[in-house]
């Protein structure tokens, strides 16, 4: 994809995409680095041929899907964490 198509779409479609990620992660932070993600792949794809439609059902899809990613790597650090915090307390059963 070239830059001023790279533009054109970031313009159109990270406000958007930011939004709906701060939806999914309830932290605006890592919903605009979830959003820069999706464009920094779209800028890595071969993106330029598609149609618009496809274009933007692939922005979706693919911010929904690093979102859901981040999703379930809290899950998996909370997981750790709860399991450092039992073992440190001495609640392991040592098997």
């Amino acid at each position: 994809m070239d830059a001023p198509q790279l533009r054109v779409a970031y313009e159109k479609y990270f406000p958007i995409i930011r939004a709906k990620c701060a939806r999914m992660l309830s932290d605006p932070e890592e919903a605009a680095d979830v959003a820069q993600e999706t464009f920094i792949r779209l800028w890595q794809s071969a993106m330029a041929e598609k149609t618009p439609e496809q274009l933007s059902a692939w922005i979706y899809k693919t911010a929904t899907r690093a979102a859901i990613d981040r999703l379930r790597h809290r899950g998996r650090q909370r997981m750790l964490s709860q399991r450092a915090a039992i073992h440190s307390h001495g609640g392991g059963s040592g098997t």
